[in-house]
Protein backbone atom coordinates (compact mmCIF):
# COMPACT_ATOMS: atom_id res chain seq x y z
CA UNK A 1 0.00 0.00 0.00
CA UNK A 2 2.99 2.20 1.02
CA UNK A 3 4.90 1.14 -2.16
CA UNK A 4 1.50 2.29 -4.31
CA UNK A 5 1.45 5.83 -2.83
CA UNK A 6 4.91 6.35 -2.92
CA UNK A 7 4.85 5.27 -6.69
CA UNK A 8 1.91 7.68 -7.21
CA UNK A 9 3.31 10.77 -5.77
CA UNK A 10 6.61 10.73 -7.47
CA UNK A 11 4.61 9.63 -11.09
CA UNK A 12 2.79 13.49 -10.13
CA UNK A 13 5.89 14.97 -9.41
CA UNK A 14 7.72 13.85 -12.41
CA UNK A 15 4.48 15.06 -14.35
CA UNK A 16 4.34 18.73 -13.05
CA UNK A 17 8.42 18.78 -13.72
CA UNK A 18 7.37 18.07 -17.28
CA UNK A 19 5.65 20.83 -17.44
CA UNK A 20 7.24 23.21 -15.08
CA UNK A 21 6.64 22.67 -11.54
CA UNK A 22 7.51 26.48 -10.63
CA UNK A 23 3.91 27.34 -11.74
CA UNK A 24 2.57 24.61 -9.99
CA UNK A 25 4.62 25.34 -6.58
CA UNK A 26 2.46 28.79 -6.88
CA UNK A 27 -0.63 27.11 -6.03
CA UNK A 28 0.39 24.04 -4.20
CA UNK A 29 -2.07 23.73 -1.35
CA UNK A 30 -4.56 24.00 -4.03
CA UNK A 31 -2.72 21.14 -6.10
CA UNK A 32 -2.09 19.33 -2.51
CA UNK A 33 -5.92 19.43 -1.92
CA UNK A 34 -6.95 18.41 -5.63
CA UNK A 35 -4.16 16.09 -5.97
CA UNK A 36 -5.80 14.02 -2.22
CA UNK A 37 -9.00 14.77 -2.89
CA UNK A 38 -8.69 12.85 -6.79
CA UNK A 39 -6.96 9.59 -5.03
CA UNK A 40 -9.04 9.94 -2.52
CA UNK A 41 -12.32 9.40 -4.79
CA UNK A 42 -10.11 6.70 -7.11
CA UNK A 43 -8.93 4.94 -4.25
CA UNK A 44 -12.21 4.63 -2.38
CA UNK A 45 -13.63 0.92 -2.16
CA UNK A 46 -10.92 -0.31 -0.09
CA UNK A 47 -8.50 -0.12 3.60
CA UNK A 48 -5.90 0.11 1.22
CA UNK A 49 -6.58 2.07 -1.28
CA UNK A 50 -7.57 4.79 1.41
CA UNK A 51 -3.79 4.57 2.84
CA UNK A 52 -1.88 4.52 -0.34
CA UNK A 53 -4.27 7.77 -1.43
CA UNK A 54 -3.56 9.54 2.05
CA UNK A 55 0.37 8.33 1.88
CA UNK A 56 0.62 10.11 -1.91
CA UNK A 57 -1.06 13.07 -0.51
CA UNK A 58 1.41 13.22 2.43
CA UNK A 59 4.46 12.36 0.28
CA UNK A 60 3.24 14.87 -2.31
CA UNK A 61 2.12 17.62 0.18
CA UNK A 62 5.68 17.15 1.58
CA UNK A 63 7.93 17.50 -1.55
CA UNK A 64 5.53 20.25 -2.78
CA UNK A 65 6.46 22.33 0.53
CA UNK A 66 10.13 21.75 0.39
CA UNK A 67 10.45 22.38 -3.17
CA UNK A 68 8.54 25.64 -2.95
CA UNK A 69 11.35 26.41 0.15
CA UNK A 70 14.09 25.28 -2.26
CA UNK A 71 12.90 26.90 -5.88
CA UNK A 72 10.90 28.96 -5.69
CA UNK A 73 8.07 29.63 -7.96
CA UNK A 74 6.53 31.64 -10.60
CA UNK A 75 3.33 33.41 -10.29
CA UNK A 76 1.07 34.92 -13.01
CA UNK A 77 1.50 39.06 -12.92
CA UNK A 78 -0.75 41.32 -14.74
CA UNK A 79 1.40 43.98 -16.25
CA UNK A 80 1.10 47.14 -17.89
CA UNK A 81 -1.55 47.59 -20.53
CA UNK A 82 -3.08 44.11 -19.03
CA UNK A 83 -0.09 41.84 -20.42
CA UNK A 84 0.31 38.74 -18.09
CA UNK A 85 3.57 36.88 -17.50
CA UNK A 86 5.20 34.79 -15.67
CA UNK A 87 6.99 36.14 -12.19
CA UNK A 88 9.94 33.98 -10.46
CA UNK A 89 9.62 34.64 -6.96
CA UNK A 90 12.51 33.23 -4.76
CA UNK A 91 12.35 32.49 -1.21
CA UNK A 92 15.69 34.08 0.57
CA UNK A 93 14.78 31.61 3.84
Amino acid sequence: MLVVGLITAIACIVVMAKINIRRFLWVEILVDIMFTGALLVMFAGTLGGMIAAVFAGLILSVALWILKKRLGYEKLKVGRRGKIHWERVHNDN
